[in-house]
C-alpha cells in the first residue's frame, strides 16, 4: 500500500511539472521586421529625422550633440520588437494626434570599429526619471542586457503618428518608470527650431513627453 501511495504521489508530481512546463511560453528573441509584417525601422539617430539633426557619441559612448562628438559623428540604430515585453499603449501628449501600431522593444546599435556587436541604446540614469521638466536623463551606447526581455533602461516603444506619416521612438522603461505611459523624448528649446538641450559636456537630455517642448526620438534614413 505504501509503495502504491508513493507511486501515485510521484505520478502526480510528474503530471504537475509537465502541466507547468506546458503553460510556460518559450522566450522569443527580439527581432527587426518583417517577421510579422513590421517594416524595418533603421537609420542614423536624429532629433527630428533630418540629416542636419544627427547626434553622435563622445569617447565614453554618451549620446551628444554633434559638435561634441569625438568617437562617432553619427551611428546607425535599428528598432527591434521584443515580444516578451508584451504590449504597450503610449498616450500622445495633450492636443496631439493618437499614436498607432505601437510595439515595445529595444534599440540595437550597428557594430562599427568603435562600437562592439551586441550594443543597445541605454538610459544612463533611469533613477532620475520624472515628469518634471528637469529630469537629467541621458543616453549612451552600452551592452544589450538581454536578447528577449531587456532591462528597464533599454526598453523603448515604436509607433506612428499623423495617420502613419511619421514614426517615433520613446524610452518608456518598465511599468514603475515615471511617465511610462507617455514615454521620454528629446528635451528641446521648443518650436520653431526645436534645438536639443544638452548639459555642459554636450550630452543630449531626455524628458517626459507630457512637457510641450519634448520631441520624440527619430532616425534619418539616407536612402529614403
Amino acid at each position: 500500500m505504501r509503495a502504491s501511495i508513493a507511486t501515485m504521489a510521484a505520478l502526480i508530481a510528474i503530471l504537475d511539472s509537465t502541466a507547468h512546463a506546458a503553460a510556460v511560453k518559450p522566450s522569443i528573441a527580439c527581432y527587426s521586421g518583417p517577421k510579422n509584417g513590421e517594416a524595418v525601422h533603421t537609420g542614423l539617430l536624429s532629433v527630428l529625422g533630418g540629416s542636419d539633426n544627427l547626434l553622435g557619441l563622445d569617447k565614453h559612448k554618451n549620446v551628444v550633440a554633434l559638435k561634441y562628438a569625438s568617437l562617432a559623428k553619427n551611428f546607425t540604430i535599428t528598432f527591434q520588437v521584443c515580444p516578451d515585453l508584451g504590449k504597450i499603449n503610449v498616450q500622445a501628449p495633450p492636443g496631439k494626434n493618437a499614436y498607432t501600431d505601437q510595439h515595445m522593444g529595444r534599440i540595437y546599435v550597428k557594430k562599427t570599429n568603435d562600437i562592439p556587436a551586441g550594443s543597445c541604446l541605454t538610459v544612463t540614469n533611469p533613477q532620475n526619471a520624472t515628469t518634471a521638466s528637469k529630469p537629467n536623463v541621458y543616453l549612451k551606447v552600452d551592452k544589450c542586457s538581454s536578447d528577449t526581455e531587456p532591462a528597464a533602461d533599454q526598453i523603448f516603444s515604436h509607433g506612428f503618428v499623423d495617420n502613419g506619416d511619421s514614426d517615433f521612438l520613446l524610452w518608456v522603461g518598465d511599468k514603475n518608470t515615471p511617465c511610462h505611459n507617455y514615454g521620454f523624448g528629446w528635451k528641446t528649446t521648443g518650436s520653431p527650431d526645436n534645438n536639443i538641450v544638452t548639459n555642459k559636456p554636450g550630452r543630449a537630455q531626455l524628458e517626459c513627453m507630457k512637457n510641450p517642448k519634448a520631441v520624440a526620438l527619430q532616425y534619418y534614413s539616407p536612402n529614403n
